[in-house]
């Protein structure tokens, strides 16, 4: 099982496009994880916090739903719509993996592997191995550092108005930390990816 130059950079040079999509992917759980936060920081003594305001958005809201039958049905159909559209891309997606891994097979099996059993026995432990680490990568992603990396951006975020410079320390070593988490799960992937 040798390796050359081009695997090597392949697996640790990230190319532009997964900088991008990492951090996209970054940004977008920045967001989902803090957006609440923000929207309340920036409206904080606006007229947005005035609770008469929002229960009357409410009641609007609940007005418009409960008096017109048409829009009331038409939000079922396009909730119902939504999740039948992703309940078929799933079972679609399924399907794809498991035709593509039969056309595979049938294709490997016509051509003679030449790699010896010791090469293939390598080459097996080695992705058990990657995926192993791919596993307890994300044990400890789900477990420490997600949880550490978005209570920086938490502590940035509340820090704001006081602290402008600590806040942007905090949010940047949130994003960084997440993009190097991200990064390693790039890396590990690619690794097995090349060994197959």
């Amino acid at each position: 099982m040798h390796l050359s130059k081009q695997n090597y950079k392949k697996v640790l040079l990230p190319t532009k496009r997964e900088v991008w999509i990492v951090l996209v992917l970054v940004f977008i759980v920045f967001l989902v994880f803090e957006a609440n936060l923000i929207f309340l920081r920036t409206t904080q003594n606006s007229i947005f916090t005035d609770s008469g305001l929002q229960q009357s958005f409410e009641s609007q809201i609940d007005s418009v739903f409960s008096s017109n039958k048409v829009i009331n049905t038409a939000s079922l159909v396009v909730f119902w719509a939504g999740v039948g559209l992703v309940a078929y891309s799933i079972i679609w997606s399924i399907y794809s993996f498991f035709y593509e891994a039969k056309n595979e097979a049938e294709v490997s099996g016509e051509f003679i592997n030449q790699a010896s059993k010791h090469d293939k026995l390598q080459r097996a432990l080695v992705q058990a191995g990657l995926l192993a680490g791919i596993v307890a990568l994300g044990i400890l992603t789900l477990n420490v550092t997600a949880p550490y990396f978005t209570g920086l951006w938490t502590d940035g975020i509340l820090l704001a108005p006081r602290d402008w410079l600590m806040s942007v320390v905090q949010i940047a070593g949130g994003f960084i930390g997440l993009c190097i988490n991200f990064y390693l799960f790039k890396v590990l992937i690619d690794w097995i990816e090349i060994l197959e």
